[in-house]
């Protein structure tokens, strides 16, 4: 003899398939949402922060800028009789925000001309 299912263990039925599914969907929701974070988290360690030297031709720990910033030349400024003279240091560069308008650490006319021209 077969076994009829009633109303009643058929209602049960959908509500633990529902409740399988809604969880279903929180899981894949929380792992996407962990799976960001750490995204987040891991491109902003080990990079050098803004105005921070880093190498340019080893891959030491801050060998490359945290996201937003960008890498420039490093110029080292020196002062001499009221004027001052760049120099390249061509084995190091700067993560700097170039470009938002302000001359801000590590920028300077010779790296970031679009926001120092008024510091000449």
């Amino acid at each position: 003899m077969k076994h009829k299912p009633n109303k009643t263990s058929y209602k049960k039925h959908q509500i633990v398939k529902r409740t399988l599914y809604y969880f279903l969907i929180i899981l894949a929701v929380v792992s996407f949402l962990y799976i960001i974070k750490s995204y987040i988290y891991q491109s902003n360690v080990n990079c050098a922060k803004e105005g921070e030297i880093i190498n340019t031709w080893s891959g030491g720990r801050n060998d490359r800028c945290c996201r937003g910033l960008k890498q420039k030349f490093f110029y080292e400024e020196r002062y001499q009789d009221n004027k001052v003279d760049f120099i390249l240091q061509t084995d190091i560069a700067v993560c700097t925000k170039c470009g938002d308008g302000i001359c801000g650490i590590g920028e300077n006319i010779r790296n970031c001309e679009k926001d120092c021209a008024d510091k000449l």
